[in-house]
């Protein structure tokens, strides 16, 4: 989540009664006095001296402060960018049972990042961060243990950490914890399961997971009201900006699937499809284009977009 962003007067009222605390030794104090500096409007801003706040409170064993010292040192912020430091502040922080720590440790540890690869050491990092309440942590070591990633598959590890992780508003989580229990998933398939959690991704603004919500709606029930709620969810999807949701709103719209037939907004959503390099798309629209459905013909039109298709997909349609 966005960090809260403190007006120059708040903050100034803020530091006067966290600056005496955190000078006497009042840890908590310096953590909240370098949080008000890091995040407040001019000309209070300050992040040369929120991060040597946030430093000093991690040396003293205040968990979240290396957390954040962590942050700044891997994003140049109050300073330069020091990534390995960045490691050290983690790996301190995960210490001291800061979760968040352990997960932007396991983060490192995962790429590379301001030291040496090792998985195994990632997989425990997101494990201790997930036990200490970090959701993306929990999500981290999910995929870890489902993946065999860093140790042995474990799925009656992997899946209640993807569980607790999309409990805790992590979008994908929610998505991998869907697909687990779908078709093809590795968990025993449970389509209601999937379905719920699938939705729960698309709710939490996951464009991907609006469009497989529609495709289980579309491919799963002949109930009507279950076909005008996928055409629903293609819709979001495309919103989002996923191409595959486009061209299946499109085609929605094209042949009247869910609602009513509406070829000028088919002929719009299979050019949104399109202009996100989608073939079907493409091919779609050039074939309303030289029809002249939703809208005038456009011979030059059609061919450009026609060739278009056969360049991103020579099996589309319209290429054979």
């Amino acid at each position: 989540s966005a960090a809260e962003v403190f007006e120059a007067a708040e903050a100034r009222a803020l530091l006067e009664q966290f600056a005496p605390q955190c000078e006497a030794g009042d840890v908590t104090a310096c953590y909240n006095q370098a949080y008000v500096l890091n995040n407040a409007a001019l000309p209070v801003l300050d992040r040369k001296l929120a991060r040597k706040l946030y430093a000093a409170a991690c040396e003293d064993g205040f968990g979240p402060a290396c957390t954040n010292y962590g942050n700044m040192l891997a994003a140049a912020q109050g300073g330069m960018m020091r990534v390995a430091e960045a490691r050290q502040a983690y790996t301190a922080g995960c210490a001291l049972e800061d979760g968040n720590s352990c997960n932007n440790l396991g983060n490192q540890l995962l790429k590379g990042i301001g030291g040496p690869e090792d998985m195994e050491q990632a997989r425990q990092a997101f494990e201790t961060g997930c036990r200490l309440g970090s959701p993306d942590a929990c999500r981290g070591f999910g995929l870890a243990a489902i993946g065999g990633m860093g140790g042995p598959v474990d799925l009656d590890m992997g899946l209640p950490a993807l569980k607790t992780a999309c409990e805790g508003g992590i979008a994908i989580a929610c998505y991998h914890y869907a697909g687990m229990h779908g078709p093809g998933g590795l968990a025993e398939p449970n389509g209601p399961l999937a379905l719920d959690y699938m939705g729960r991704a698309c709710e939490a603004g996951l464009p991907k997971a609006c469009y497989e919500v529609g495709v289980s709606l579309y491919e799963g029930s002949d109930r009507p009201e279950d076909i005008k709620l996928a055409r629903n969810h293609f819709k979001m999807a495309c919103n989002g900006g996923f191409a595959k949701g486009c061209f299946n709103f499109g085609f929605s719209l094209d042949n009247g699937i869910g609602g009513p037939t509406d070829d000028v907004q088919a002929r719009l959503y299979y050019r949104k499809a399109c202009d996100m390099d989608d073939a079907p798309g493409c091919g779609n629209y050039a074939a309303m284009l030289e029809a002249g459905e939703g809208g005038p013909v456009d011979a030059g039109g059609a061919k450009a977009y026609r060739q278009r298709a056969c360049g991103l997909d020579p099996d589309t349609a319209v290429c054979r």
